[in-house]
């Protein structure tokens, strides 16, 4: 024969079947502002105008050649040429471009880098 056990009381069990029993901590619940107060909280809300970009920008450096110029003395050297693709032109206006026409674009950053590779 089995004996039938009286079933264990739950410490909790008073305060589970309460349906107005908050539960709280005892921590610091309060927020803490890090910001000076002369700072102004319109600063905040208002986020920082984005800088707009008149011109044409190198979007990426697809290629590059050697080919070979004359100066206007008559002298001939070669020149490094880039085929560049610009930033909101589709693939068909790439084009080829010295890096010292590029030097007054932006976006210059990414003919350096190629030529690191």
């Amino acid at each position: 024969r089995r004996s039938k056990r009286a079933p264990k009381k739950n410490e909790f069990a008073d305060f589970s079947d309460d349906d107005n029993f908050v539960r709280r901590s005892d921590r610091n619940t309060e927020k803490i502002s890090y910001v000076d107060s002369s700072e102004s909280s319109e600063s905040e809300k208002t986020p920082a105008p984005k800088v707009e970009i008149i011109g044409d920008v190198i979007e990426r450096v697809l290629d590059k050649r050697m080919t070979k110029k004359q100066d206007v003395s008559g002298v001939e050297t070669e020149v490094a040429e880039y085929l560049i693709k610009w930033k909101d032109w589709a693939h068909m206006h790439n084009t080829w471009e010295t890096d010292a026409y590029l030097k007054d674009f932006h976006g210059y950053k990414r003919v350096y880098y190629y030529e690191k590779q």
